[in-house]
This record gives C-alpha cells, sequence and structure tokens, in this order.
C-alpha cells in the first residue's frame, strides 16, 4: 500500500517536470524552472519536518499522518485540474509537494517506530527499502514498455511496413 503511494507520487512529480520540459521554451528556462521547483519543495521540507515533529510529538500522529495525506492529495488534485498551466504555479506546487510529504512522513516515522519493535526494525527497515528499490527498478521499466508498445507512432510505422 505504502509502496503503490509511493511510486504514484514519484510519478506525479516526474510527469510535473516532464510536463515543465514540454513547455520551456529553451533549456536554460527549463532549468531554472525545475530547479526553482526543486529549491522550495526542499525547502519547505526542511522547514515544515522540523516544526511538525513539534506538532507530532505534542498531539495525536494519527491526524498529522491523516492531513499529509489530505494534502498528498491535493497535490494530485492540483496537478490534474492544472494540466497545462501547471507550470504558471511551480512555486505553489513546490511548496505543496513539500508540505505534505514532511507532514507525512513526520508522522510516518514516529508510527513506525512505536508499532516496529527495536529488535525487529533492522528487518523491517531493510526490507522496506529492498522492496522499494526493486519497484522503482521494475515500474518505470514496465511503464516505459506499456507507453511504448501503445503509443501512435509505433502503429503507424506498422501500418506503413
Amino acid at each position: 500500500n505504502i509502496l503503490i503511494k509511493q511510486v504514484l507520487l514519484k510519478a506525479l512529480q516526474k510527469i510535473f517536470i516532464a510536463h515543465i520540459y514540454s513547455i520551456s521554451s529553451d533549456t536554460y528556462n527549463y532549468i531554472f524552472n525545475v530547479g526553482l521547483y526543486y529549491a522550495i519543495t526542499y525547502f519547505t521540507f526542511l522547514i515544515v519536518y522540523y516544526f511538525s515533529s513539534f506538532i507530532v510529538d505534542r498531539t495525536n500522529r494519527v491526524w498529522v499522518y491523516r492531513v499529509a495525506t489530505l494534502i498528498r492529495c491535493a497535490v494530485v488534485i492540483i496537478m490534474i485540474f492544472f494540466g497545462e498551466n501547471l507550470a504558471t504555479i511551480i512555486p505553489l506546487a513546490g511548496f505543496m509537494y513539500g508540505l505534505g510529504e514532511s507532514m507525512y512522513y513526520a508522522s510516518y516515522n514516529v508510527i513506525k517506530q512505536e508499532m516496529v519493535s527495536r529488535n525487529t526494525m533492522s528487518r523491517y527497515a531493510t526490507g522496506a527499502m529492498i522492496a522499494s528499490k526493486i519497484f522503482e527498478i521494475i515500474t518505470p521499466i514496465t511503464l516505459g514498455t506499456i507507453i511504448n508498445s501503445t503509443s501512435f507512432e509505433k502503429r503507424d510505422r506498422k501500418s506503413v511496413v
């Protein structure tokens, strides 16, 4: 379940970056826009993660986790509804993504520490990392194969030959 969420958000982030590339007039503009997006995302993550650690410590961790999940859903909705105009709100998209990720991981890490015993934490962390990395390798290859096999350009070549 967590892997599917991660793949969805990573895929949306890659699609957003590809969209910035498709509407950028030149390479420098593209590099600037992507750099701006990542700078705002990571700066927001750094600041909000620090302050949400205090909130998670003093409140119900599950509620912070739920709010973070709602923010992450809002990021997906923003990316869907803005579509072509998404590149005009690069700072907002970076801020929202950083906000959702920081609140999510601040609460997720605390909940994980509470639910998994110290004895099994290393096995859990290793297993989760291995599964995540395998999924990160397989997913782009699978999606690339699907996109390549269903592309219109390939169908046109077959009909000509």
